[in-house]
């Protein structure tokens, strides 16, 4: 979500983002969701967990504000609200930049609506599309994303249902030619991590704010390590915001 800052989390906020940048992270999360006027904005939703910790007085669970009013919102009084042009700013600015969408599991409609919406956003220069991660949550979100566009780089993401059928769920990403997948640290056993990496996909594991796995992970094979507080200093070594 852009990053943590000041020990917060999920804000997707200007100052998560300008903190991750600063510290040298190239490959940034946020969450895309509707805003009540259907404009995209970064907001990882508005269940009642959500809403909690944004720490916006008057913001409803279940109600995304319309974007103006989005916008002139705060984090905690003190950090910047962001929406989908303020990512394509940053990728425009920084060619060196690379995101991860996640977009939440959705059907039908919802997910059409959605890929119509990423697709007018960024499709202007479709080469932004080779530096964007679309993460789906079923071979469905997939066969809809991809039939409003041709997105070349997608991720599947292993719901804990799915880690049951995993041989199965490999076997989909390896036919459609998706780039990687991404699971929850918490789904993670022996047998599953030997099954992703001997599947020669990429892989990401979420959330890992302890520097000590984050480090077993990547060196047991993993690819990519989804964090809120850890950043890699000059010298390599994983690092925590929140120790410092």
């Amino acid at each position: 979500a852009l990053g943590g800052i000041d020990g917060y989390t999920y804000l997707n906020s200007k100052e998560g983002f300008e903190d991750s940048y600063r510290r040298g992270m190239r490959f940034i999360e946020t969450d895309l969701y509707f805003a009540e006027d259907g404009e995209l904005i970064c907001s990882h939703g508005f269940k009642e967990a959500d809403v909690e910790r944004m720490g916006i007085e008057g913001l409803e669970v279940g109600n995304p504000p319309a974007y103006d009013v989005w916008n002139s919102m705060r984090f905690y009084d003190a950090y910047t609200t962001q929406d989908a042009d303020d990512i394509l700013y940053y990728m425009e600015t920084y060619p060196e930049l690379y995101f991860e969408f996640d977009m939440r599991s959705l059907k039908g409609e919802d997910a059409y609506q959605m890929a119509r919406a990423v697709l007018d956003k960024f499709g202007k220069d479709r080469e932004l599309f080779e530096r964007i991660l679309i993460q789906v949550y079923s071979e469905e979100m997939y066969e809809i994303f991809k039939e409003v566009y041709d997105f070349p780089v997608m991720q599947f993401y292993m719901t804990k249902a799915f880690c049951k059928e995993i041989d199965t769920y490999i076997e989909f990403c390896k036919t459609h030619d998706i780039a990687s997948i991404a699971i929850s640290d918490a789904y993670v056993t022996d047998e599953i991590l030997d099954k992703l990496l001997n599947s020669g996909i990429k892989i990401m594991v979420h959330t890992v704010d302890d520097a000590e796995k984050a480090e077993e992970y990547l060196r047991k094979g993993v690819t990519v390590i989804c964090t809120n507080h850890l950043y890699t200093d000059a010298e390599g070594t994983i690092k925590s915001k929140l120790t410092e």
